[in-house]
């Protein structure tokens, strides 16, 4: 049996599977848990968001690291909110705890999600986890959603005791909640998150030789813009990068695209 190619966004992302249906017809090879995820792919593309929780239903049984990274990816991108407080109430679990990979997974689907509130749970996670492999990257994801700056973010390693970095997290925290108003925000940055001020970003980062492919793929997944071109043989194609940002920024109907929601291939998640 066959599986899933990795999503690889210095490459073709989510556009990797252009025509999900067509692969399950034509690799008879493919193993269940990827023929179920091009399925529940095709439903969000098209504004389904019923069935995604099947995503997080499959997860515990996956024993392959990329599918599970696969998984976790399409869950942080187009998860609904109700498959998104099941993550919650799975990592918050005490008497059936999560393995550590699982663990920092579903955290990774909490960061993609983007929601302020969110913040006090990731930093829970790192302070449990720190000791571990892979955890270094819980403070760059609370740093991406919380600071406008992604060169200074708060960093564990630059204080000597944990207490202070951690006390240092929940001030900006309740700082941004109270300048936004709320922390059920989806944030990204520093500000309320919103697609056309992520493009802007996107150019901006693009012109300073400071791109993330994580801009990509969330432009990718919010807008369903094909953004292939960004990267040829994964080097960064800034041209072509910005000719598709600028021609999303001139679209009138970019303007449906409204500040803090979030939307996976032009479709509102609920």
């Amino acid at each position: 049996m066959s599986e899933l190619v990795m999503i690889d966004f210095e490459d073709k992302g989510y556009f990797t599977y252009p025509n999900p249906i067509e692969t399950v017809a034509h690799d008879k090879d493919l193993d269940n848990d990827s023929i179920s995820w091009l399925h529940v792919f095709v439903e969000t593309r098209e504004g389904n968001f019923d069935n995604v929780i099947r995503l997080f239903e499959h997860f515990p049984k996956i024993k392959s690291p990329r599918l599970r990274k696969i998984f976790a990816e399409l869950l942080g991108d187009a998860g609904s909110i109700p498959s998104i407080d099941l993550i919650r109430l799975k990592i918050k679990d005490a008497d059936n705890s999560l393995s550590i990979s699982s663990t920092l997974l579903f955290a990774s689907v909490i960061a993609e999600v983007g929601m302020l509130s969110d913040i006090p749970l990731l930093l829970e996670i790192y302070l449990k986890l720190r000791m571990y492999k892979d955890s270094d990257i819980i403070p760059i994801w609370i740093s991406d959603l919380m600071e406008s700056d992604p060169d200074e973010f708060c960093a564990p390693s630059t204080y000597i005791n944990i207490k202070d970095y951690s006390r240092d997290v929940m001030n900006h925290y309740t700082t941004l909640a109270a300048e936004l108003g709320s922390s059920e925000l989806y944030v990204y940055e520093g500000a309320l998150f919103d697609v056309n001020k992520l493009a802007h970003l996107m150019i901006k980062r693009l012109t300073s030789e400071d791109f993330l492919p994580e801009y990509r793929q969330r432009f990718e997944a919010n807008t369903g813009i094909n953004c292939s071109s960004f990267y040829k043989e994964g080097i960064l194609q800034p041209l072509n990068a910005v000719a598709i940002l600028e021609d999303f920024i001139d679209d009138p109907d970019s303007a449906r695209f409204k500040e803090g929601v979030r939307y996976f291939f032009g479709h509102r998640i609920t």
